[in-house]
C-alpha cells in the first residue's frame, strides 16, 4: 500500500495536567489517497495480482511531551475499492514522534538595513 495524505490542523490548545504543568496539543483531520496491491494465492498454486485505488479519511491528536517529542493518537478509515467489492479497514494508532529542529538558520545582518531601520525609528520618535 502507498498513500499520500493532506493533514489539516484546525485546532491547537493547552491543558492543565493536574495543575502541575501545561500540556500542548493539536488536533488534525486526514484526507488522502493512494494505491493498494493484493496478491491472491489459490489452493491449486495459481496466483493473481490486483492493484486498486484507496482513500484514507481520519482524525488524530498530537500531544507535545517536550520540545522535540510528541505522542500521536489517531484513527483512520482506509477504503479500498477492489474490483469485486469495496472494503473498509479501520486503523487505530498510538505512537511517539521525534521532531528534528527544522528552524531556519539566522540570516546574515546587513549594516545598511540596520542603519535605515534606526533612521526611520528615530524619525518616527521625533514626530
Amino acid at each position: 500500500m502507498i498513500h499520500s495524505n493532506l493533514i489539516i490542523k484546525p485546532l491547537y490548545g493547552k491543558e492543565a495536567l493536574w495543575n502541575k504543568g501545561i500540556l500542548n496539543h493539536e488536533s488534525y483531520l486526514i484526507i488522502g489517497g493512494g494505491m493498494i496491491n493484493y496478491e491472491k494465492k489459490y489452493s491449486n498454486g495459481d496466483t493473481d495480482a490486483e492493484s486498486d485505488p484507496s482513500i484514507c479519511l481520519g482524525a488524530g491528536t498530537r500531544y507535545f511531551l517536550g520540545k522535540n517529542l510528541c505522542m500521536n493518537l489517531e484513527i483512520r478509515d482506509l477504503v479500498n475499492m477492489k474490483k469485486d467489492n469495496t472494503e473498509n479497514n479501520i486503523y487505530f494508532g498510538l505512537g511517539l514522534s521525534f521532531q528534528f529542529n527544522l528552524q531556519p538558520r539566522e540570516s546574515e545582518r546587513d549594516e545598511t538595513v540596520d542603519r535605515l531601520k534606526g533612521y526611520l525609528e528615530e524619525k518616527e520618535s521625533h514626530e
